[in-house]
């Protein structure tokens, strides 16, 4: 099956062009010449964690920008444009490939990356492919906090329990 989608060069530069005409748009932003040459500095140094004053740091550094404030704090929008183009791109994923959940609801499993186990409580509605874990031992997992970790369907594996001798 075709992996998950994970924000890559061509998803960084989507991102950085809508930025970019965001920010010359609302005259944040004064370029000369071609505005595809910044979004390609952001694209290039963009990271869907960083903060904008990281950004502009380093598009002062290296691309010879000049930031200031509301350049730094406009720039902080990145990864919230990447975050999107993410998920457009998972969304497509979804519907190309027709990914359906592997395990039904109410399955134990165990996290793959943290090792935790718990409940698969519902398939998260606000995101793709995902599935809301009730972690045992959680104490905010009860009413009326009803905490839950959302997980990828791929991140995690049912529990099967040892058979018990006759």
């Amino acid at each position: 099956m075709e992996p998950r989608p994970k924000l890559n060069d061509e998803m960084k530069l989507a991102a950085a062009r809508k930025l970019v005409a965001e920010m010359v748009k609302n005259g944040t932003l004064e370029i000369e010449g071609d505005a595809e040459l910044y979004a390609k500095d952001v694209a290039k140094h963009g990271t869907s964690w960083g903060d904008g004053y990281e950004l502009a740091k380093a598009l002062d550094s290296h691309c010879h920008w000049d930031c200031n404030l509301m350049i730094a704090e406009a720039l902080d929008n990145f990864a919230s444009y990447a975050d999107s183009e993410v998920v457009r791109a998972e969304k497509e994923w979804v519907t190309r490939c027709a990914i359906e959940p592997p395990y039904p609801l109410g399955t134990r499993v165990k996290l793959n990356r943290s090792g935790e186990a718990g409940i698969l409580d519902e398939v998260y509605t606000h995101g793709h492919a995902k599935y809301c874990v009730k972690i045992d031992g959680d104490p905010q997992a009860k009413a009326p906090t009803k905490s839950r970790r959302i997980v990828n369907f791929e991140d995690v594996a049912p529990i099967v329990a040892a058979a018990v001798p006759a």
